[in-house]
């Protein structure tokens, strides 16, 4: 049996794309949409080519930095690239990663030098050590830790770039957290109990649903009632460490409702999920004041706005859909990035063995292949809306791999129907993808 986010994945990665109606797209059409790659491709091959990706930037609030996989080793390295730009060029004021609140903490701590922060990028990733540990604990990611805190340490704390982690997957981290305050660890204490594996595996509440087993929403109740008042509002002047309780227990309520509802109602539970994405980035950018501007590193599921998609017609959001229609698209800016075949890290089932797996050509009617069609190996494109109009926005499979994959199963789970230049404002294409590289197997 599938584990829980192979469950929601499969229904917006599979059922969108056999129950959706692809467009008929002529050989003119094709044709057309290819001059229009070719004639205005960026390349990639500098780091100064990132130069006008940096320039649309500039004003924008959120920068919203997708993969089209979570093991590819061009998409981190683009993203570590076009963040330390960023970063040494224009005021950032943290970067929020798609990964768990409390394991991100020690990040924060080593970017920004603060007390007891680990002695290298290397221990502050110890955390990471899920099975699906590749994703965040990479050479990639400990180069951009490192090239943070070398900038940060020339900067005064109040003017340094954090590192947050904006999900609630392994909320049972959060709980034991909350069970070690004494105001709350007797209602901490009472939902650790309830959950299965005393709240440490999350996965395993799912499955305790799925058989019947008693709710536990009221214990999660309970235990965010007892936060203290002043924390539950977020103010900007409340303390880092309350400020870190606060989150610790929406993380908790929130990692408890989404494994509640996705038993009956998965569309419900990956709504909840980007919700609190979305809801997590605003409070952060209220507690860095008026002019705080933030990165974000997730998959392009959740970068690219999701009324572009099929998502939106089964009522699936996307964060940056929610955070283009909250602040404004003027406000935002969403980049995608893609490949047309190659290799990427990955497991074959949840909870299994990180491999090096095979990514077959993309789908002929795929925005992959129509990449691949126009010969360019790596390039970028800026989007604007009179796109809207072109032929490289008429409806196309575009691919997803999330961080499990089956690539024999590639074309049936895999691509959901998208319109390109709605769904993001810029495209980075690497024809020939190659596996991303864990931390254990970087070159020093």
């Amino acid at each position: 049996m599938r584990k829980m986010i192979v469950v929601i994945m499969a229904f917006v990665l599979w059922w969108l794309p056999l129950n959706g109606v692809a467009t008929a797209i002529t050989v003119a059409q094709d044709d057309a949409a290819i001059f229009m790659l070719q004639q205005r491709v960026l390349p990639l091959q500098r780091m100064a080519h990132l130069d006008p990706l940096v320039q649309r930037c500039a004003g924008v609030q959120l920068v919203l930095l997708g993969d089209g996989t979570h093991g590819g080793e061009e998409f981190y390295y683009l993203r570590r690239l076009l963040s330390v730009l960023l970063v040494q060029q224009q005021s950032i004021s943290f970067i929020a990663l798609e990964a768990d609140w409390d394991r991100c903490l020690a990040l924060d701590r080593y970017v920004r030098d603060l007390p007891g922060a680990a002695d290298s990028a290397a221990y502050a990733l110890e955390g990471f050590d899920s099975w699906r540990s590749w994703v965040w604990r990479n050479g990639e990611i400990a180069l951009l830790l490192d090239e943070l805190r070398a900038i940060n340490l020339r900067r005064p704390l109040s003017q340094r770039v954090a590192v947050y982690g904006i999900d609630m997957l392994d909320y049972g981290l959060s709980l034991q957290k909350l069970a070690a305050v004494p105001a709350l660890a007797t209602a901490a204490q009472a939902l650790g109990n309830c959950l299965p594996g005393a709240g440490m595996l999350p996965d395993d509440y799912f499955y305790h649903l799925q058989a019947g087993g008693t709710s536990c929403e009221l214990l999660a109740t309970a235990l965010a009632q007892r936060l203290p008042r002043g924390a539950q509002v977020f103010p900007r002047d409340i303390s880092a460490l309350d400020f870190d309780l606060a989150q610790q227990m929406r993380v908790v309520q929130r990692g408890e409702a989404h494994y509640r509802v996705q038993v009956l109602k998965p569309e419900w539970a990956w709504n909840l999920r980007v919700r609190h994405f979305a809801q997590t980035l605003q409070q952060l950018l209220k507690r860095h004041g008026s002019a705080a501007r933030g990165i974000v590193w997730a998959h392009n599921t959740h970068v690219g706005d999701g009324r572009a998609t099929q998502m939106y017609d089964c009522g699936i959001e996307s964060l940056g859909q929610l955070v283009r229609r909250r602040m404004g698209a003027s406000r935002v800016f969403l980049l995608g990035q893609t490949g047309f075949s190659g290799a990427v890290r990955a497991s074959r089932g949840w909870g299994g063995e990180a491999q090096v797996l095979p990514v077959p050509p993309a789908c002929a009617d795929s925005s992959e292949a129509l990449l691949h069609r126009s010969g360019i190996a790596a390039g970028m494109w800026l989007f604007s809306e009179t796109d809207a109009a072109t032929a490289l926005n008429i409806p196309r499979w575009q691919r997803a791999i999330g961080v499990t994959y089956e690539p024999g199963n590639d074309i049936r789970d895999n691509y959901v129907m998208t319109r390109l230049t709605q769904r993001y404002d810029a495209l980075i294409y690497i024809d020939q993808m190659t596996a991303l590289l864990p931390l254990s197997e970087s070159k020093p």
